[in-house]
């Protein structure tokens, strides 16, 4: 199963339509909030509410079984203040939910690791790294027995 994860675009609409026509033949698009943009521009995707977004139009997390993976999807400005992360509390509420994947945003830096048996990614932000590399997001590669992600970079116009 390919999967599409975002974070981040901060009511870009160039990067989502990127996404879009790039990876049509992706599974599943998830956004992991900040999108800044009403829910017409959100149709196909699984988004989140982050920070910046009108928590009317998203939900705060959400959790979706895949390939046998329960998947918990935040923004992670809940579990953590500024863009500091606390990995171990996204590890805690990860084993709350019985979940094995988070996916999160709100950082802006990319992270792909595994604390306590859980698979925690970051597709950093779409528009704007805060850790001085090129925007990114990721294509991840999910099946029963495996979870694989690839850091891609964004560049507009590309």
């Amino acid at each position: 199963m390919k999967l599409i994860v975002l974070s981040d675009s901060h009511g870009l609409k160039q990067p989502l339509a990127y996404i879009r026509s790039t990876y049509e033949d992706a599974d599943c698009i998830i956004h992991c909030g900040d999108i800044c943009l009403p829910k017409e521009y959100a149709k196909g995707m699984i988004v989140v509410a982050g920070n910046c977004d009108n928590p009317a139009w998203y939900p705060n997390g959400e959790i979706i079984v895949l390939e046998n993976h329960r998947i918990l999807i935040l923004h992670g400005h809940v579990l953590f203040s500024s863009s500091f992360v606390n990995k171990d509390a996204i590890v805690r509420c990860a084993k709350r939910n019985n979940c094995d994947i988070v996916f999160f945003g709100h950082s802006h830096v990319y992270c792909d690791e595994i604390i306590d048996g859980i698979h925690l990614y970051n597709p950093g932000s779409i528009t704007q790294s805060r850790d001085g590399s090129q925007p990114s997001y990721m294509i991840v590669t999910l099946d029963t027995n495996s979870c694989e992600a690839k850091r891609m970079t964004y560049q507009p116009y590309q």
